[in-house]
């Protein structure tokens, strides 16, 4: 298992990421001591690569000025730059505790030829940041109304698209299927819950560092499309997961 599987794909990040809870956990020392350590840690912790990768990260780190330190072979002192610590909210995912719903659940369909793959693309891509899931080839769903995003995405990229947004109403269903079995299907909710309860098997053992946890758990919530609450199967473990995650940050950051 790779710490950077998911959410932590460069070395450049995995480092700042790992700079950042090393030297929170060493009350963020501003000594030479603290410095070596928090190299000490990060090349304990990823181990997949070796220490004249994990320095050049750092030199990277500091020419882009994610990281400050002052001079020597290793810095006699190391912290995370405002502009680091902007980085590390742009990587991670951020859980929603409040998700607003109408009860509501829309179909987006779409009629691109295949002559203009790159604007079908570009429309998938965009549907899947918005969440939707799709139910079959140019039909998707989505429990929030997508029509002025989708109006003012068209528009921005001069898409010459046909998209239609049928709203399906309070009691939506498809044939024999209900829309709690629908949702859990086409949103693989069943595999998406099984990582979550992997990852609070892990948090319970002691033999997996808190970084490697914390990075475990985003990489499982940048794939969750955070549906509104009463949409969720039962047994969900997506709130549970969060709770954990944030002890998890509460005990690398005293």
């Amino acid at each position: 298992m790779r710490l950077t599987d998911g959410v932590l794909r460069t070395v450049t990040d995995t480092t700042l990421f790992l700079c950042f809870f090393t030297l929170a956990s060493f009350g963020k020392s501003k000594t030479s001591i603290g410095a070596h350590r928090t190299f000490d840690e990060v090349q304990d912790v990823m181990s997949d690569f070796n220490y004249d990768t994990i320095k050049r990260a750092l030199i990277q780190l500091h020419k882009k000025k994610l990281v400050t330190y002052q001079r020597g072979h290793l810095p006699e002192t190391l912290a995370i730059t405002r502009e680091g610590k902007q980085r590390l909210q742009e990587l991670f995912p951020a859980y929603k505790t409040h998700r607003a719903w109408d009860n509501r659940i829309y179909l987006v369909t779409y009629d691109i030829p295949q002559t203009q793959k790159k604007e079908r693309e570009l429309l998938r891509f965009f549907l899947k940041r918005l969440d939707s899931a799709m139910l079959q080839e140019s039909v998707w769903i989505i429990p929030f109304d997508p029509r002025e995003t989708l109006r003012s995405f068209i528009e921005d990229h001069n898409l010459s698209a046909v998209v239609i947004v049928s709203d399906m109403g309070k009691d939506a269903a498809i044939g024999n299927e209900s829309l709690p079995s629908l949702i859990c299907r086409i949103y693989k909710l069943d595999a998406l819950n099984e990582r979550y309860k992997e990852f609070l098997d892990m948090s319970q053992r002691k033999n997996f560092r808190n970084p490697f946890l914390i990075t475990k758990y985003l990489s499982i919530l940048r794939d969750d499309p955070q549906l509104p609450f009463a949409l969720l199967p039962k047994g969900w473990l997506g709130g549970l997961a969060y709770h954990r995650y944030q002890t998890l940050c509460d005990n690398s950051l005293k």
